[in-house]
């Protein structure tokens, strides 16, 4: 299909080892970011639609304002454990994803849906959708489906960068990114972030003291005063 802003690639997302998965799953996503010195979380505003928590990898589909013809195409290539992750370009004009497609989605398993962009139906999102959503919100006008638009190419996604295959993370928190080719190691290192955050608490617990000398050493470094 076309050039560049009009084409599919169609391709096998590739399928993550099955402990990376389990291990990035389990971890906070304020953790993973942590592990990734803070670099691949996405933006605030794209914010859960439900409790589910998040985590595959991604098929990317980039659309114009207000359109989501190829939305309709990508979701007839998912399989389970997939997430779908559209750039609508932050649009708050019109909603590119509804009931009907979640409905769709559904009978596929597949792994959640992040739209940077808007969605609606939320009555069904917040208490009937077996997966999780993100967005940066709701609007009840539904979308043109006139194209163009492309499939499995980076997008900028609460921007930061997604490829095709990159695992998605959310909760509570938000959404992080982790690139493919790291997220075997990645999900190692968050073991060791949420390690040393679990020796900390446990210190906070026993002694009320919260240890920080960087804190004094800041202070020290940016010249402040104590007045």
């Amino acid at each position: 299909m076309g050039s560049a802003g009009n084409r599919v690639k169609d391709i096998t997302i590739p399928t993550p080892k099955e402990e990376t998965l389990r291990r990035l799953a389990a971890a906070p996503v304020a953790n993973v970011g942590d592990a990734m010195q803070r670099l691949y979380s996405l933006d605030g505003d794209l914010v859960p639609l439900n409790d589910h928590r998040l985590c595959g990898p991604a098929v990317t589909v980039k659309v114009p304002t207000g359109d989501n013809l190829l939305i309709h195409v990508a979701m007839d290539t998912m399989t389970a454990g997939q997430v779908l992750v559209v750039s609508a370009e932050g649009s708050s004009r019109r909603a590119v994803i509804g009931e009907l497609m979640l409905q769709y989605l559904a009978t596929k398993n597949i792994g959640g849906v992040v739209i940077d962009g808007y969605v609606r139906d939320l009555d069904y999102i917040s208490s009937a959708c077996p997966f999780p959503v993100f967005a940066r919100g709701t609007n009840p006008n539904g979308p043109y489906k006139h194209g163009p638009g492309e499939i499995n190419y980076p997008i900028s996604c609460g921007g930061v960068v997604v490829n095709p295959g990159d695992i998605v993370i959310g909760d509570a928190d938000g959404l992080a990114v982790v690139p493919a080719d790291d997220a075997d190691d990645i999900a190692v290192e968050v073991d060791g972030v949420m390690d040393k955050e679990a020796t900390i608490i446990e210190s906070i617990t026993a002694t009320g003291e919260f240890n920080r000398p960087w804190v004094a050493e800041q202070m020290s470094r940016i010249g402040a005063v104590h007045i």
